[in-house]
């Protein structure tokens, strides 16, 4: 495994940004705004788990259902905070498929190479 220094605060910094500093929720729903709102304390401590996640699990890489069961975290959650490290660089997707529990082919995503923080 890589070792690397990589603080909660530089992760959540980096990708907080990605959707304006809320967590995504369906225009013009008041009840999804306010769903996001109230998840909006908890956002950078899932991003953070899931991305140690990506850190132990090195090459092999995760699939979101993967992630779902480690940390129990619903799955629109998972794959929310998962993109957000994406398009903040911290992981990237493989060609690599692995099933899912209902037999359908995931995309495995990895910890980019490109991570120097610390």
């Amino acid at each position: 495994m890589r070792q690397m220094n990589i603080d909660f605060d530089t992760v959540d910094r980096l990708t907080k940004t990605s959707y304006g500093g809320i967590p995504p929720y369906t225009k013009g729903s008041d009840t999804s705004k306010a769903a996001a709102l109230m998840m909006l304390p908890n956002v950078g401590t899932i991003r953070y788990r899931i991305l140690e996640l990506f850190m132990e699990s090195g090459e092999h890489g995760l699939i979101d259902r993967d992630i779902e069961n480690i940390l129990n975290v619903r799955p629109s959650s998972c794959r929310t905070r998962r993109k957000e490290l994406e398009m903040g660089g911290f992981v990237k997707r493989t060609e690599r498929t692995r099933a899912t529990d209902s037999g359908r082919q995931a995309h495995v995503y990895v910890l980019a190479d490109e991570i120097f923080l610390g």
